[in-house]
């Protein structure tokens, strides 16, 4: 039985901390307020045609420390390797991380905090097993999973069907977007799958068992706001200038020049496709609704730009250094910082 709770259901005492987003702050909540009105106006949106989308995979070869095996359409995965050996892979393979023995013991004792929870993973294919220092994660193949979740739908008409796309190669930032945005879960073939399988896709079956009748209104949401926010980016390319003026009416304080914001374009248009891979690949307690999910995904996106491995990887996929763009992101002394910027661009998307 699914719990509709408003608050959902209690965790146990001994809960561990795990990549939940923090409920939004009033400050976050007012940038929400102010432009959940234009983000989500009905006045036309980019169209997406997923029939002319190629999919080019990005040139680096993914490197798995777990061994896999498929029987009757299930993916067994284990690993030889330690904690320390696999959280080191992923500080040099950030953003696609692939889950060490740490965070499956704590999403196997989260599961079992929530009534139900387990035998549905168990049913759609996916199960964490843990004996002593062994740890077994299986999860479906796409043909497998597309079949119990038809299934379970039949009999829980309140369940939403989803749809499902597979790629041969992890997908490169422009690609994973709108992809995503298209569709509801992507599917990869192992090794990557160990990443999609845990970060994206377990995740999301979890979240919609927990609250089934919302998914539907919540991706349409993200969907035209994720757009709407990156329609918003382009424009600036067209005028720097012009929308540099536009925003310093949002900011206090030293102001942001043309010139500036022509440099800050390009990062923010990659941090926006960073910022749907981070803010879909953890627990929610609920789906947001409408007047939280700007906040939530302002957070998320200033989160990026904060973030060291995100600025890394940012400098590897544009080419530049390290050094380049968190000198871009920092700004001169006497420039407006970072978050007052973000704001700003948040806050005058309803200019589109």
């Amino acid at each position: 039985m699914v719990n509709q709770s408003d608050s959902g259901p209690e965790l146990p005492k001994d809960f561990p901390t795990l990549p939940s987003p923090r409920k939004s702050s009033e400050h976050e909540k007012a940038i929400g307020e102010v432009a959940k009105a234009a983000i989500f106006k009905p006045h036309p949106i980019p169209s997406l045609d997923f029939k002319r989308v190629e999919v080019q995979p990005k040139s680096d070869e993914f490197v798995s420390f777990w061994d896999w095996e498929e029987k009757d359409g299930i993916i067994h995965w284990t690993t030889k390797r330690s904690l320390k050996e696999i959280e080191a892979l992923n500080r040099r393979q950030f953003p696609i991380n692939q889950p060490d023995q740490r965070i499956l013991r704590d999403y196997k004792k989260m599961f079992e905090g929530f009534p139900g929870v387990e035998p549905f993973l168990n049913q759609m294919g996916f199960s964490i097993e843990i004996d002593g220092e062994k740890i077994v994660y299986s999860t479906p193949t796409k043909e497998y999973f597309q079949q119990k979740w038809g299934e379970h739908c039949k009999q829980n008409p309140q369940f939403p069907s989803l749809s499902i796309e597979e790629v041969g190669d992890i997908l490169s930032p422009d690609d994973f977007f709108r992809l995503f945005l298209e569709n509801d879960l992507i599917f990869s073939k192992p090794p990557e799958l160990i990443h999609d399988s845990f970060y994206h896709i377990m995740i999301l079956v979890f979240n919609i068992y927990q609250d089934p009748t919302n998914y539907r209104r919540y991706k349409q949401e993200l969907k035209t706001l994720f757009l709407r926010l990156d329609a918003h980016i382009d424009r600036i390319k067209t005028d720097p200038e012009t929308w540099a003026k536009k925003l310093n009416r949002q900011i206090k304080g030293p102001k942001l020049t043309g010139e500036r914001l022509s440099e800050l374009q390009k990062i923010l248009k990659w941090s926006l496709k960073a910022t749907l891979d981070n803010s879909t690949s953890g627990y929610l307690r609920n789906f947001y609704p409408k007047d939280e999910i700007m906040g939530y995904i302002f957070h998320q996106n200033f989160e990026v730009l904060d973030f060291k491995s995100w600025c890394k990887t940012a400098a590897k996929e544009m080419g530049k250094s390290f050094e380049e763009i968190d000198r871009l992101l920092r700004g001169s002394p006497g420039s407006p910082k970072l978050e007052t910027i973000l704001e700003a661009f948040y806050l005058t998307a309803d200019l589109i």
